[in-house]
């Protein structure tokens, strides 16, 4: 489960409560800290993350949007379940969307920017997983 001393808590600091909860969840659901299928207590949730119920279940609400999580009335929430048909559905989408947009981009983006992002990718190691994921959310953000 997600603790307050969690990298991702430290990272997100500022802005609403709700886009820290969010972005806190996010990170430890894509990250697999928090695992396919693992029920996400409400409770814990404001207690890791020190926010009260309403932007947690904000931020929840998003996430069921995104498809990170499925909200099952009665029941609770969970991490939704990665299979191979989502895995291969994103890839294809991805694959017909990224050239294009890396096209209509780069012309936006100053050539000392790119470099910089070229050598920050260039200084990623494979055991490195966490610095990988920060690099790649900013670089996309940026694009």
């Amino acid at each position: 489960m997600i603790s307050g001393d969690d990298q991702a808590v430290k990272e997100t600091s500022g802005g609403s409560l709700k886009e820290r909860a969010y972005k806190i969840i996010r990170e430890n659901i894509i990250s697999c800290r928090l695992a396919p299928g693992s029920v996400l207590n409400e409770k814990e949730l404001v207690r890791a993350i020190g926010a009260s119920r309403t932007p947690i279940r904000e931020a929840l609400s998003r996430l069921e949007q995104e498809k990170l999580v499925i909200i099952v009335p009665q029941r609770g929430t969970f991490v939704s379940e990665i299979t191979a048909k989502t895995i291969n559905d994103v890839y294809q989408v991805r694959e017909i969307l990224e050239p294009c947009l890396v096209r209509l981009a780069t012309p936006l983006i100053a050539t000392a920017e790119l470099e910089a992002m070229r050598d920050e990718f260039l200084r990623l190691t494979p055991d490195d997983y966490d610095t990988a994921i920060a690099a790649d959310d900013a670089f996309h953000s940026r694009i």
